[in-house]
């Protein structure tokens, strides 16, 4: 079913709206919003269930579930959502929550430790997603529902699990956990065949009880007088290192 609004101050546009500027929002509903084409067609082919689909006049959509709700809006309404530059629509909202409980013994993961730019944990669930890593976020990290995430993320953040946790529980895994850093550790041909990868903020690094938990430390060569790699890249090298 598809019907038309042209005004802002319409429930469904009002909904939408609100998801994409609210991360409690987000957290409370259990629904993060997506734009764009691909990002559809992702939703799709991994089982994820389109609910409020918002679409410019004229736009084609794919074969959508019965329960998808079809709203067309006029061009200008629609980029006025958007949260990119160049807008492709359409907006779709799914459910898109974090796993309950902890990761099983023998589950590889990544943890993120206050890594607050939402285009990194994007890139690291893209990252996890590609070599079978789970993720873990301990607070003080981005939502990995926020749009900028999501697009980071190009799909993955719907086929990814993702726990939340408090970073004592975490610490307190019965898993091993390895910290990285930007030296003194082991290089990459000691790295373990499993456990939790744990990445740190740019700034501060790992907070003091996960660099207390940790069995060791794993550092990335690099060539003298190189900085350190950003968070969502050191993450990608350790995690295929990790999956060999």
């Amino acid at each position: 079913m598809s019907e038309t609004v042209t005004s802002r101050q319409n429930p469904a546009v009002r909904h939408v709206a609100k998801l994409m500027r609210s991360p409690g929002e987000r957290r409370e509903s259990g629904l993060a919003v997506c734009e764009g084409p691909r990002l559809l067609q992702d939703a799709l082919a991994c089982g994820a269930r389109p609910l409020l689909v918002l679409r410019a006049e004229g736009t084609a959509l794919p074969p959508l579930p019965q329960c998808a709700r079809v709203v067309t809006v006029l061009p200008a309404l629609l980029d006025s959502l958007c949260d990119t530059r160049s807008p492709k629509g359409p907006l779709f909202t799914v459910r898109l929550t974090a796993k309950e409980g902890k990761p099983a013994p023998g589950e590889m993961c990544v943890l993120l430790d206050s890594v607050q730019d939402p285009g990194n944990v994007g890139a690291v669930l893209r990252s996890a997603d590609a070599f079978g890593f789970s993720v873990i976020l301990t607070p003080g990290c981005a939502d990995f529902t926020a749009p900028k995430a999501l697009r980071a993320a190009m799909g993955a953040a719907l086929r990814a699990t993702v726990y939340r946790m408090a970073r004592e529980d975490a610490a307190a895994l019965d898993m091993p956990l390895y910290a990285a850093c930007a030296g003194g550790g082991s290089v990459l041909r000691d790295m373990p065949g499993g456990g939790v990868i744990m990445i740190g903020s740019e700034g501060a690094g790992l907070c003091e009880a996960l660099r207390k938990a940790a069995r060791g430390v794993l550092t990335i060569p690099m060539r003298a007088g190189a900085q350190s790699l950003n968070a969502a890249a050191a993450a990608a090298i350790l995690m295929w290192e990790m999956s060999k």
